[in-house]
């Protein structure tokens, strides 16, 4: 790994853009897991563009709040809008007890540990599998041992192997363990909206749910995120929060994609279809990938991954996920990100070449 220093996360392009002497526009992103149809269903005139820029942001999100809390039946008491999930995330874990021993099952979101690493007295507990039936096995270990106290990541469906936890499974956890914090990240959950926790949490008040408008919504620029809790800890955590902190373009855009049910409609189908060809040209290949549940896929073991990973973008302008930095997994491992049927056949193309290369 010697070769080129590798960003921490997906969907640098302007990393990459630099590094090989493209523009960002010349890259074709498959590293971040964004719903590229949005572009077909938001508009924002002219007026309503400077009209936005000439006043300061709602601070409570209101209208924004209400919108979400029509579409989940959920009581607008128990919502904090965020810049993005991920500054929620940070909220929450910087607000935990000290001492706190936190549960987490590996490969997962590089976030959670880089942001528990910024506290001393934090105490990550990492299992890792590919199985999420080990990972319950794990954790009901860990929450019968005497640590305390105690808090549990998830992320559902989980980042990078698209794989579900069953809602059953977890809220049996939720209930008979409930002086544990259970934090669940279901950035991707509108893949598998059946194993939601979000209509839980009136009754779960050690249940803390994230929900991101980046991934599913396509909105990774704009950064809108939602943390819905029932947990009294929730109004000391938007006591953290700074002014302003969604900015006013962001707000108009969010609410109009969560009310736009054709949008939700048609990407669900636009995925369906783009995860059928995927996975045929996947068996076809004889390549080895788990069966996701969400917009990407995790290939395993691909012949000389990292330097594939570098030919892609220098060669074919294509950048995948190496997956070098999550626990569990190596640089011979890659995430993949469905956009268009385009994009999809580039990608199968070079993958082809490359293999019949060896």
């Amino acid at each position: 790994m010697s070769e080129i220093f590798l960003p921490q996360h997906g969907g640098n392009i302007y990393f990459f853009a630099e590094k090989f002497g493209l523009s960002p526009s010349q890259i074709i992103d498959l590293s971040s897991s964004v719903n590229p149809l949005i572009r077909n269903f938001l508009t924002l005139n002219e007026r309503e563009f400077y009209e936005a820029l000439s006043h300061y942001p709602d601070p409570e999100c209101q209208e924004l709040k209400k919108a979400f809390a029509k579409k989940y039946a959920l009581s607008e008491e128990y919502i904090l809008v965020g810049n993005g999930s991920f500054e929620l995330l940070q909220w929450l874990l910087l607000s935990l007890p000290s001492n706190t021993h936190i549960f987490i099952p590996e490969p997962t979101f590089i976030g959670y540990r880089k942001i528990i690493s910024k506290r001393k007295n934090l105490f990550p507990h990492f299992n890792i599998s590919l199985n999420p039936e080990e990972h319950l096995f794990a954790l009901k270990r860990f929450l019968e041992n005497s640590l305390s106290p105690k808090a549990v990541i998830i992320c559902n469906p989980n980042n990078p192997t698209g794989l579900s936890f069953q809602k059953e499974s977890l809220l049996s956890f939720i209930t008979d363990y409930s002086t544990v914090i259970f934090i669940i990240d279901e950035a991707f959950i509108e893949f598998d909206e059946k194993n939601s926790l979000t209509t839980e949490i009136s009754k779960c008040s050690n249940l803390f749910i994230l929900r991101s408008l980046t991934k599913f919504y396509g909105l990774a620029g704009a950064r809108a995120g939602f943390l819905i809790s029932s947990n009294p800890l929730l109004k000391e955590i938007e006591a953290l929060k700074p002014s302003w902190n969604v900015n006013t373009i962001s707000q108009i855009l969010a609410k109009r994609i969560l009310e736009d049910k054709t949008f939700r409609e048609k990407s669900l189908e636009h995925f369906s279809k783009l995860k059928a060809l995927f996975e045929d040209e996947m068996r076809a290949l004889g390549i080895e990938f788990l069966e996701s549940k969400t917009n990407f896929y995790l290939l395993r073991n691909i012949p000389k991954g990292y330097d594939f990973f570098l030919w892609l973008i220098q060669e074919r302008h294509i950048l995948v996920r190496n997956c070098y930095n999550f626990l569990g997994l190596s640089e011979r491992d890659i995430r993949v990100s469905l956009k268009e049927e385009d994009s999809l056949n580039l990608f199968c193309e070079a993958l082809k070449e490359w293999l019949k290369a060896l």
